[in-house]
């Protein structure tokens, strides 16, 4: 009975999706970071760091005043620092 339910819900879905209408968008680009530390009273940098996030996003209008929007985005993150003194790594 629950499979029955949930394949009715995704139908109807469905047939929202085809009926209406729909936005499809990618977006890329840089992220740009420095990370500042306070160790024993003086300040350290970590950075800068580049890193990548993509993503795609589905705007579907149900009604001209309701749409649902969903988005699935990809952010790589971390940081790393060599010195004389220690390495330090973040994720």
């Amino acid at each position: 009975m629950r499979k029955i339910l949930l394949f009715t819900a995704f139908m109807l879905m469905l047939s929202l999706v085809i009926t209406a209408q729909t936005n499809f968008g990618l977006k890329a680009g840089v992220n740009h970071a420095s990370l500042y530390t306070y160790i024993n009273k003086q300040s350290h940098k970590i950075g800068p760091m580049e890193r990548l996030h993509f993503g795609a996003s589905l705007d579907v209008h149900v009604s001209k005043t309701v749409s649902i929007l969903t988005e699935a985005n990809f952010n790589q993150l971390g940081a790393s620092d060599k010195n004389s003194e220690s390495e330090i790594t973040m994720f």
